[in-house]
């Protein structure tokens, strides 16, 4: 699924691939919780694994030196006010109450 976005992903010459946190709680609930509650420890395997697959198919990639997994539509959101200590090193969505 995700081969097709790492091609555009090179041939664009950027360094990060967007992920649906859908798929990742499709592919592993377990792991999907997990990340929600621990990104510290989760993203950076997630960067060295897209790494590792962006040097085995594209070797000769100048921009491989590092690689960035990026997750986008997490299901909960949370308000920003409302955010406290509670919410560090935990992965959020924020949304803004415009007034």
């Amino acid at each position: 699924m995700y081969l097709p976005l790492i091609k555009d992903m090179v041939l664009e010459n950027k360094q990060s691939l967007i992920i649906d946190y859908s798929h990742l709680k499709n592919a592993s609930n377990t792991m999907a919780r997990w990340f929600a509650f621990h990104p510290i420890s989760f993203i950076p395997e997630l960067n060295a694994a897209l790494f590792a697959i962006v040097c085995k198919v594209y070797p000769n990639y100048k921009q491989a030196q590092e690689c960035f997994v990026r997750i986008h539509r997490l299901p909960v959101a949370d308000n920003i006010r409302e955010l406290s200590y509670s919410h560090l090193g935990k992965l959020i969505k924020s949304t803004v109450e415009l007034i």
